[in-house]
């Protein structure tokens, strides 16, 4: 049976440094001091999901400041565990854990921006992944953050998830995430 464990500061930096800095490109990695911050002002949940005992991956999460919205920040599952409805399990713990919420936001790496034909399809599997297997809506907008263009996908815990809804949610999320100047010079929402 799969379970799972809030982490510790001390704990998220282990699996930052064992896993995250495989898992993600480093242009999408934000820096470990700034996960550290957001958690000690306890706006920033991270988990890791086991089951038998045995890893099966982990979730990073920010809120906004009225702790009614959460933005899946970072999601992996171990890579030796893929493809084994490991990470469908993973999320439906954290839409328990998020229960109370209005909605869940993720970001997904935008398809319509690809290196090569495998880039693309590997991007357009997650998508679907989210909206087949979690039950994530796809918004009508997209963002941009530092660089990097994403597909916007909400789940709905005590609201309905609609796009307006999530973008106001994820703006939120965002204002207290980074820096007023970052925010501004780096966040782009497109519909």
């Amino acid at each position: 049976m799969c379970n799972y464990k809030r982490l510790t500061v001390e704990e998220t930096l282990e699996i930052y440094e064992t896993y995250m800095r495989k898992d993600f490109p480093p242009i999408e990695l934000k820096p470990f001091s700034h996960i550290e911050r957001m958690m000690n002002l306890g706006l920033y949940d991270s988990f890791a999901f086991h089951e038998e005992g045995r890893f099966i991956g982990y979730a990073l999460c920010s809120e906004n400041r009225n702790r009614d919205a959460v933005l899946l920040d970072y999601f992996a599952v171990a890579s030796d565990m893929r493809g084994k409805g490991y990470g469908q399990k993973a999320l439906a713990m954290l839409w328990q854990i998020y229960q109370e919420y209005e909605m869940v936001i993720l970001e997904s790496e935008n398809p319509e921006f690809f290196e090569n034909e495998q880039d693309h399809q590997k991007k357009l599997r997650r998508v679907r992944f989210y909206e087949e297997k979690c039950g994530m809506t796809k918004c009508d907008f997209t963002t941009r953050l530092f660089g990097v263009e994403y597909v916007i996908m909400a789940k709905g815990c005590k609201a309905k998830a609609d796009s307006a809804l999530a973008a106001q949610k994820l703006k939120e999320i965002y204002q207290v995430l980074v820096k007023p100047e970052a925010y501004r010079q780096h966040f782009l929402i497109r519909r």
